[in-house]
């Protein structure tokens, strides 16, 4: 698509920090997944949460979610307490763990000790949290609406799954 005469396209670049032959998969002899991005509702974090749970009950596997969020505003805030209010009622605490506010030079240890990340934003305008993921050898499971999904080849890299649709989301998953 012509925009401009003058106008180019710059990709994202992320600094690739693990080799895939060099990745420890599956520490605590289970499957980690990570979520990273503000807690707000076009996020869905509940729909991932019940995913999980759903996968970690009907394979035989062990599956851990970890949630790091930004939670600074009040809308932020109030979201947070939505999801650990779910959390709670469902039971997920030994399946879930969320964590807000991590500050940007400590994320680097969750990447390197996850297994999958997963974006389940609709309209993602371009998600720099997965292309990192991707540095450190972790495949990654965005919705089809992520700005930054044409950098998942599919199948080698992560999957896409059809926007809100929670068994898309479960079965690419």
């Amino acid at each position: 698509k012509l925009i401009g005469e003058k106008t180019y396209f710059v990709p994202f670049a992320v600094e690739a920090k693990v080799p895939p032959e060099e990745k420890n998969y599956f520490q605590e002899d289970r499957i980690n997944i990570l979520c990273i991005g503000k807690f707000e509702p076009r996020k869905h974090h509940m729909m991932l949460m019940d995913v999980v749970k759903e996968i970690n009950s009907e394979s035989g596997e062990r599956f851990h979610l970890t949630i790091i969020g930004e939670a600074t505003n009040r809308h932020q805030k109030e979201f947070l307490k939505k999801v650990e209010t779910h959390r709670t009622k469902n039971h997920y605490e030994d399946l879930v763990t969320l964590l807000t506010n991590v500050p940007r030079n400590e994320t680097d240890c969750y990447y390197r000790g996850t297994d999958v990340f997963v974006i389940p934003s609709t309209d993602e305008m371009a998600s720099i949290s997965q292309l990192e993921a991707m540095g450190f050898a972790v495949p990654v499971i965005c919705s089809d609406t992520n700005g930054s999904a044409c950098y998942v080849k599919e199948v080698e890299w992560g999957y896409l799954f059809r926007d809100c649709d929670k068994e898309d989301l479960k079965r690419k998953l």
